[in-house]
Formats: structure tokens, sequence, C-alpha cells
């Protein structure tokens, strides 16, 4: 019988910052399930995936068995770390498009391959604090 991880909730961090080169940055953060759903004494999950997207329906699109698809529209950090169940986790997505709105989505992988439902999808806003160019031939 194959078990598979509860639903993971994610939340958007208070923590925004903006990087002027890259793009925007957020903190997401969700409470880590347990290995068979969310029971705490069956052990932990060992990864994560985390995808994002400008397009929801890329990112709902892009969830397969298995974790997600990376494409055009989806980038997709694979295999990062977990800590036990219960705890919080957090990342740190970086080169988000600043000033738009963007979708997250995580999945979370046991020792036996088995792979998590997509978690709740999150929306936010990133940040445009980039000042155009200044105007540098002004002339009569």
């Amino acid at each position: 019988m194959r078990h598979l991880f509860g639903t993971i909730l994610i939340s958007l961090s208070l923590m925004a910052a903006t990087c002027p080169v890259h793009g925007a940055e957020k903190t997401v953060r969700w409470t880590v399930p347990g290995d068979d759903g969310f029971d705490c004494l069956t052990g932990d999950p060992v990864e994560y995936d985390i995808a994002w997207s400008a397009d929801s329906s890329a990112l709902v699109a892009s969830d397969v068995v298995g974790g997600f698809l990376s494409g055009d529209m989806v980038e997709v950090l694979a295999g990062l770390s977990c800590g036990a169940c219960g705890s919080t986790e957090d990342h740190t997505l970086t080169g988000l498009p600043s000033g738009s709105v963007v979708y997250v989505a995580v999945k979370c992988r046991d020792d036996a391959g088995n792979t998590s439902e997509i978690s709740n999808i999150l929306r936010f806003e990133t940040v445009d604090e980039i000042a155009p160019a200044a105007v540098m031939d002004l002339r009569l």
C-alpha cells in the first residue's frame, strides 16, 4: 500500500526584499508533515520540491506524480533537504520577476520515493523598487 503525505500548507513570510539586479526574493514557510500523513511518529520526509510561476495554471499543469515538471513557465527547485516532522521549514526564492504576481507550491518526498500531493498554491506580488534610469540627454 502506498502512503502519501498530507497536503503541505505554505504561507508567505513577513520578510520580503528586493534585489536590484536579479529581481525580487520572498521567503515561504511551512510545517513539515509526517512521513505517512501528518503522524510524526512514522518519520520525516527526506526532501522537497518547490515550484514557482507567474501563471497559476502552468504551475498546476506541472504537478505530476513524483514532483513538478520544469518548463518555460515553471521554475523548479528539486531535492531540497528538510527538517523533522512538526518543525517549521522555510526557503527563500530568489530571482523572482520584480513587480509581478508569483505563484508558489511545494511537494515533499519520503525515503521510499513517495511524493505528496501539491500544497496549497500561494499567490503574492513582488515589489518593483528599481527606479527608471535618469534622463541623460536633456537639452534645448
